[in-house]
């Protein structure tokens, strides 16, 4: 396993070398040393050192991670990687499609059903399920196809989740893809009726996107 740096200070007490988990990496990107400020109690000052991170680069990394942080209990409880929990909505019906894995004969099944009809019926839906792993190709094929500007998407904070689609999609564990997605994509809109699937990015994916592109 990784661990952090070690180092001595001036009065020869040791520090770092211990394992590089998810706290330590939210440590970092919250450390306003970073900044070229210093803390004190609750208070932030200017510190006498550089910044050598970038303050809008910094706001848009908090934007993603206050994002995430309201909704991380949903998602840390998705145990199947289901790409779309917690975003697929039904138009017709304007409700949520929620996550939904049956286990046949020793086989698993997933699907996405229509809330709505979960609650009244299931003849008041025009479509009241869907095939997880078909609805989840289709928005990776629209994410993939989406012309993301290379020049903003350097520093940016969805640069590293545009890669976990595009470039290592084999590679990457459903966990991980979900996370990518969850990045970029704010909501999805399946429409029966049209027969089509809208997608709105979440704004940071919104401003990497290239001249006159859209989802």
């Amino acid at each position: 396993m990784a661990t952090t740096k070690r180092w001595v200070d001036a009065n020869g007490k040791q520090h770092g070398g211990l394992p590089f988990v998810k706290n330590t990496l939210g440590q970092l990107l919250g450390n306003v040393v970073y900044l070229g400020k210093v803390r004190h109690k609750d208070e932030f000052h200017e510190g006498q050192h550089p910044a050598i991170v970038d303050a809008n680069l910094w706001r848009d990394v908090h934007e993603v991670l206050d994002r995430n942080h309201r909704t991380a209990g949903a998602f840390q409880r998705n145990r199947y990687g289901a790409l779309l929990k917690g975003l697929l909505r039904c138009k017709p019906c304007d409700a949520a499609m929620v996550h939904s894995p049956v286990s046949t004969n020793h086989r698993q099944y997933r699907y996405y059903v229509c809330t709505n009809a979960q609650k009244i019926g299931y003849e008041h839906c025009p479509c009241p399920s869907l095939r997880a792993a078909s609805i989840e190709q289709s928005v990776l094929e629209r994410l993939r196809a989406i012309p993301f500007n290379n020049t903003k998407l350097r520093g940016s904070p969805i640069a590293a989740a545009v890669g976990a689609l595009l470039e290592r999609p084999a590679e990457t564990i459903p966990s991980e893809l979900a996370a990518s997605v969850r990045v970029l994509v704010e909501s999805v809109e399946h429409d029966a009726r049209a027969g089509r699937i809208g997608l709105t990015l979440t704004p940071e994916a919104a401003d990497c996107l290239s001249p006159r592109a859209g989802a």
